[in-house]
C-alpha cells in the first residue's frame, strides 16, 4: 500500500511549491494553473482543502500533474488529448 502524504501547496519551507520551483517559478503561475485544473485535480483525489488551506495528496498529485502535462503536450502537437 502506498503511503499518502498531505503537503501544504503554498507557504514557506516545506510547501509543495517551495520544492517544485522547477515546474512553477512563481506562486502566480501555480495559481493560474490551478484555476484551469483545480476540478480535475480534486476529482483525482490529488488536491484537498484542509482548514481553509490547499494541500496536495502525494503521490496522486504528481501522477495527476503528469497526466495534465501530457494532455497539454498532445494538444500542442495537434493530437487529441
Amino acid at each position: 500500500m502506498q503511503k499518502i502524504t498531505f503537503i501544504p501547496l503554498f507557504g514557506d519551507e516545506g510547501s509543495w511549491l517551495s520544492g517544485n520551483r522547477h515546474l512553477f517559478h512563481s506562486e502566480q503561475s501555480l495559481r493560474w494553473f490551478l484555476k484551469r485544473n483545480d476540478l480535475r485535480l480534486i476529482q483525482a483525489d490529488a488536491l484537498v482543502l484542509i482548514r481553509a488551506q490547499w494541500h496536495v495528496v502525494e503521490p496522486k498529485f504528481s501522477q495527476a500533474l503528469a497526466e495534465i502535462f501530457k494532455s497539454e503536450a498532445l494538444r500542442a502537437v495537434g493530437e487529441p488529448a
